[in-house]
């Protein structure tokens, strides 16, 4: 999830798309943490980033998650963003640093955390962009009651306590139910508002 909207915005994506690649079929890279150092290292120098004059105002915030084929082993390593796991409706948030990639962490003095852990059977795996729990919307019961008003509600943020909410009790249901559930609760909040944020939900089920 990058800053900036735009040409901007855009750029620092393919930036980062593009080096994450070199760093992981050309350098070969696996370790979670071992990326986003190399990859927070690349887009510094690629930017000219100065760390000393504090000049650091876009960068990219990311979930990145390793899955071991064959085995119910995980890494997870994140900037800023985290890691929702839930198993029989309860979640266990794996919380990312809170550093941004290309943001004032300097990578000569400490490292990104990495995650090792085991999910258990029928485990869900959530990775999500800022841009669900941030959009302005409300219930449609709140909505029932300013119907008869004039004028547009402004609406509230969506906020995370409803998306933990939400990921717990979708959880359970098939991957296609849980897509059209997590769709269809977004578009009932937002309304008529204005979409504010690219949207991304990521949900894997390891077995």
């Amino acid at each position: 999830d990058c800053t900036g909207h735009g040409v901007p915005g855009a750029l620092m994506s393919m930036i980062g798309f593009n080096f994450l690649g070199q760093i992981v079929n050309e350098m070969h890279i696996r370790k979670t943490s071992a990326i986003l150092d190399e990859l927070h290292r690349k887009i510094l120098f690629a930017l000219n980033r100065n760390l000393a004059s504090g000049d650091v105002k876009d960068g990219m915030d990311i979930a990145l998650l390793r899955i071991f084929k064959g085995s119910r082993k995980i890494e997870f390593s994140g900037a800023v963003r985290p890691l929702y796991i839930v198993n029989a409706g309860k979640l266990n948030i794996i919380d990312g640093d809170i550093y941004s990639i290309g943001g004032i962490k300097d990578p000569e003095k400490e490292s990104f955390s990495c995650h090792e852990m085991e999910v258990e059977s029928g485990s869900m795996l959530y990775l999500f962009s800022d841009g669900y729990a941030d959009q302005f919307g409300m219930s449609s019961e709140e909505r029932g009651k300013v119907s008869a008003k004039t004028g547009t509600p402004a609406g509230k943020k969506f906020k995370y306590r409803r998306l933990r909410e939400l990921l717990s009790a979708v959880s359970g249901k098939p991957a296609d139910e849980q897509q059209r559930l997590i769709s269809e609760t977004f578009l009932a909040w937002k309304g008529n508002l204005e979409q504010v944020d690219d949207i991304l939900v990521i949900g894997i089920r390891p077995d």
